[in-house]
């Protein structure tokens, strides 16, 4: 998945931010979860859709997956989901 700049639309700047989640190597039944964006709202606004979505995410994809989200500056909340896919 690739990172791409802020963008306009709808009103508002949007930025780009993804996630990823894999299963802990270390400790048995825990998750790692790595979350980027452009900026701090780009990287929060993954983390807060992670954190709003993850038992749907988990049960949708399994433990492995990367989603890249779209994010309003100034709403961690308009987090939404531009692209999915699974993580082998």
């Amino acid at each position: 998945m690739r990172l791409l700049p802020h963008r306009k639309g709808g009103g508002g700047r949007k930025i780009l931010s993804r996630f990823i989640s894999l299963p802990s190597q270390r400790f048995r039944g825990s998750f790692v979860f790595v979350c980027a964006g452009l900026g701090d709202w780009g990287t929060s606004g993954a983390a807060w859709y992670l954190a709003a979505n993850w038992n749907d995410l988990r049960s949708r994809y399994g433990e492995s997956f990367g989603i890249v989200v779209e994010v309003d500056i100034g709403s961690d909340e308009s987090a939404r989901p531009v692209s999915r896919k699974p993580v082998s």
